[in-house]
């Protein structure tokens, strides 16, 4: 399963998330188009903050195909990136990690790599999916196919990666894992929720991840000892594939789905709560927020379940997207 792929869903619905902008007459018919996905964090605990001013973590990344962004690439007759982005027009005038990644990587193998790119956003940013990390580790894999005899080794591209974003090496993997540090040191897991009624939930706010942690910072909610903590609330879960979430073996993990970020975010933001709760009262075996929000995500076992839930949400104005995992 990869986050940079997307793979044919009849459950998904993305016109929840906006109409797609199609390639417009100026773009060449050949112009590569890259799909990059987005992730899930099923467990998340932020253990501190460390001298240089990054957080430490542990966390479980799920990698989810849907939604994803499209990325149309079509060379520039210099080095560097011109970004549009017509859902976030901003975009064009900012340092994204999309930038970052191309300079990154002309810096790391001497290359002069220039594009003109569209970008299709259909990952909601603010969200807590990853979608700039995703986007990011997306182009590092095209440039470094590109790149010929000039190519990076795996391990330099996820150094590169890692220089990116603490999330942007996890997209360069092809299923879930495990990560510690600042997110960049991964163990790749056998973890699976297919099967599965995913509902995600994003409610009409934004919330910035630097403020989430920042708050972390004041008040510390619910910390736990930050050493083994995965082991200690997974067991040897994460490490047996015949433990794999799935049917009736579902109420052995639904207990250790937890992120304490969520504390502090929805105190500040109380409408994502109300979310995670209302998913919970509908029918959800497990809701979680994603990362620093806003998504929330429910899983159901039931369709019918997660279509009530979803028009539930509806009513009260949060957009929903609902596949079968």
């Amino acid at each position: 399963m990869s986050a940079c792929k997307s793979v044919a869903n009849p459950a998904v619905n993305l016109s929840a998330f906006g109409p797609s902008v199609q390639k417009t007459a100026e773009w060449r018919d050949d112009a590569v188009v890259l799909r990059t996905g987005c992730k899930l964090n099923l467990f998340l605990q932020v253990c501190g903050l460390r001298p240089d001013g990054y957080h430490e973590l542990q966390t479980l990344f799920y990698p989810l195909a849907e939604p994803y962004d499209e990325i149309c690439l079509r060379p520039a007759n210099k080095p560097g990136l011109n970004l549009v982005c017509p859902q976030l027009p901003t975009l064009a005038t900012e340092t994204t990690t999309l930038h970052k990644a191309l300079d990154a990587f002309n810096r790391a193998c001497d290359t002069k790599f220039g594009f003109e790119m569209l970008l299709n956003k259909q990952v909601p940013a603010g969200a807590g999916l990853g979608g700039g990390s995703a986007n990011a580790a997306g182009l590092l894999r095209f440039l470094n196919r590109e790149a010929g005899g000039q190519a990076l080794s795996v391990e330099k591209l996820f150094e590169v990666a890692a220089g990116v974003g603490a999330d942007v090496p996890f997209f360069l993997l092809d299923g879930p894992a495990v990560a510690s540090g600042i997110g960049e040191k991964l163990t790749p897991v056998q973890v699976s929720l297919a099967g599965y009624y995913l509902l995600l939930a994003l409610p009409d706010v934004h919330v910035s991840t630097p403020w989430a942690y920042k708050e972390w910072d004041k008040t510390r909610p619910d910390e736990k000892p930050s050493q083994s903590a995965l082991a200690a609330l997974f067991g040897d879960f994460l490490h047996q594939k015949d433990r794999n979430c799935g049917g009736g073996r579902a109420l052995k993990v639904w207990p250790w789905f937890y992120n304490n970020l969520e504390a502090v975010v929805f105190r500040g933001y109380p409408e994502i709560g109300a979310v995670k709760e209302s998913l919970l009262q509908t029918g959800a075996k497990a809701a979680l927020m994603s990362g620093s929000g806003s998504s929330v995500f429910g899983l159901f076992d039931c369709k019918d379940a997660a279509d009530s839930a979803a028009r539930s949400l509806a009513r009260s104005g949060c957009r929903t997207l609902l596949q079968l995992l």
